[in-house]
């Protein structure tokens, strides 16, 4: 329960795991995270269950076209993670990436 709660108050922080170029002017307005396995979710979920977490950002850029790339934090927060698979949709159309520890960078 504890390791839950700990990884439920990192993923709230998403000044920390998401780093944007200070000219862009972002600021983050909204966070989401969910999972049942909360008490919040209801009686019917344990915590030896397996279920996803889901965690929604919401950032909004004073200059957005100043947006160029992403750091990500996640790879300091969550040691354990090797490799996150990225796909987004950007003014230039689909793209995707895979980012580490050693290149956690996302350019859009």
């Amino acid at each position: 329960r504890a390791a839950l709660e700990a990884a439920m108050a990192t993923l709230k922080d998403g000044g920390r795991l998401f780093r944007l170029p200070a000219d862009a002017g972002c600021r983050l307005v909204e966070v989401v995270v969910e999972t049942p396995l909360t008490a919040e979710a209801g009686e019917g979920a344990h915590a030896s269950d397996h279920a996803d977490i889901e965690a929604e950002y919401r950032f909004e850029c004073a200059e957005p076209g100043r947006l160029v790339q992403m750091q990500l934090g996640l790879f300091e927060a969550f040691p354990e993670t090797q490799r996150l698979q990225v796909q987004f949709v950007g003014p230039r159309g689909q793209s995707a990436a895979e980012l580490t520890a050693a290149s956690p960078v996302l350019r859009f």
